[in-house]
């Protein structure tokens, strides 16, 4: 990184409306979802920055592309942040924002350093970029302050202990106790062995029954 950009992004970065202001926030969905609509913002206003600045660059078509698709990403981030979206899933687009921010600095860096050395395609800048780079630095800050929080939720999921629902206690089915019937036994009266030519009757649960000679 250029020594003019380094000296610029440290006197800018703290003052420009707190772009890159450090929440005291633990990692959480709101504090994500602050960071990525910070980074969304600041990409849409970075875009305008690079139509009114580098417009007259031979790079421009390709700056105003990568510009666009960084802002088409970091918008995308932000709608993921804020419905929650997949922790997992939020880290890989965040990857590929980072790739593109990088990549969008280092022709930022290169369109620079031709406009100043007078290159093959350098054409002009108009006015002051200052606000460029602090808008630059704003995002990378942000961006590493998001991935950092999207690791740590992740790792807080990781380690966090399953909860297993106790079993459901067994039912036991009472039935009712039916007492067992008992057979009643009736002695049939018997006749004195002695008593010969005499008949007894007896009544049994069959009708009356005779008894003798």
């Amino acid at each position: 990184m250029a020594l003019r950009k380094k000296i610029i992004t440290a006197i800018t970065a703290t003052t420009l409306l707190g772009l890159a202001a450090t929440s005291a926030n633990a990692a959480s969905y709101h504090h994500i979802d602050e960071l990525a609509l910070r980074i969304a913002r600041n990409s849409t206003s970075l875009f305008r920055e690079f139509r009114l600045h580098y417009r007259h660059v031979g790079e421009y078509a390709h700056l105003i592309t990568d510009a666009r698709e960084m802002r088409a990403l970091a918008s995308h981030t932000h709608e993921v942040a804020h419905h929650r979206g997949s922790l997992n899933h939020l880290a890989h687009d965040l990857g590929e924002l980072d790739q593109a921010f990088h990549h969008l600095e280092n022709l930022l860096d290169e369109i620079e350093a031709n406009s100043h050395h007078g290159g093959y395609h350098s054409g002009h800048i108009h006015g002051d970029t200052n606000h460029v780079w602090a808008l630059m630095h704003a995002i990378e800050q942000d961006l590493h302050h998001l991935r950092d929080d999207v690791e740590a939720m992740q790792g807080y999921q990781t380690r966090r202990p399953v909860v297993v629902p106790a079993p459901y206690p067994s039912q036991t089915i009472s039935y009712p106790v039916v007492p067992r019937p008992t057979r009643v036994y009736r002695p049939i009266p018997r006749t004195c062995p002695h008593d010969y030519g005499h008949r007894t009757s007896v009544t049994t649960p069959f009708g009356v029954l005779t008894i003798g000679h």
